[in-house]
């Protein structure tokens, strides 16, 4: 029987958090759903368990960037380097490889994180049915707080949302609050 790596133990020992983290919340809701509690109660409810999942995901964020930051040699500069950070060595950290590709708006408000085969769907069935993206969105809320998380390390204020347009395809969006986030160089200064 062969060994695995520290890396490959840590892989799946994540792997395996996140999986539970995801199957107790996700059966919550569904007995929410069962009770014939009314729309507006489950919707309440919902938000609710999102709310949780993704503050277990900014704890874990942070932490994360902490210690990816502290092992980090190279300076951090300015937003676009700080968003390249987190699409390659963020990214690789939970989930063995780098983001697909990354993409900003004009005015670097916003950035757009894309996923093309999220690995945390691994043990989701690869259909676009209601009942997989319902599921699916349970896995992306907390990597949405793990960005928020590290962007709150890096002083900036962020609301990050995903979109499953055809799934497994992921793109998590980053607005930035401008009002509420740190200028880099202004805070050097």
């Amino acid at each position: 029987m062969s060994q695995l790596s520290s890396t490959q133990v840590s892989e799946h020992s994540f792997y395996l958090l996140h999986e539970s983290i995801i199957d107790s919340y996700s059966k919550e809701f569904e007995n929410y759903k069962k009770a014939d509690l009314p729309k507006s109660e489950i919707k309440r409810l919902r938000k609710e368990l999102f709310g949780k999942i993704k503050k277990i995901g900014k704890r874990i964020g942070t932490k994360l960037a902490e210690n990816l930051l502290k092992e980090n040699t190279k300076r951090i500069k300015d937003r676009e380097e700080m968003f390249k950070f987190l699409a390659k060595t963020v990214w690789r950290a939970l989930y063995s490889r780098s983001a697909n590709f990354l993409e900003k708006n004009d005015h670097s408000t916003k950035f757009f994180l894309h996923d093309h085969v999220f690995t945390p769907y691994r043990g989701l069935s690869a259909s676009n049915s209601t009942d997989t993206q319902n599921i699916a969105h349970f896995y992306t809320i907390f990597t949405c707080g793990v960005i928020e998380g590290y962007l709150m390390t890096q002083s900036v204020t962020a609301i990050v949302h995903a979109e499953i347009s055809e799934f497994p395809k992921t793109k998590f969006v980053c607005s930035i609050d401008n009002s509420r986030s740190m200028d880099r160089e202004a805070m050097e200064n």
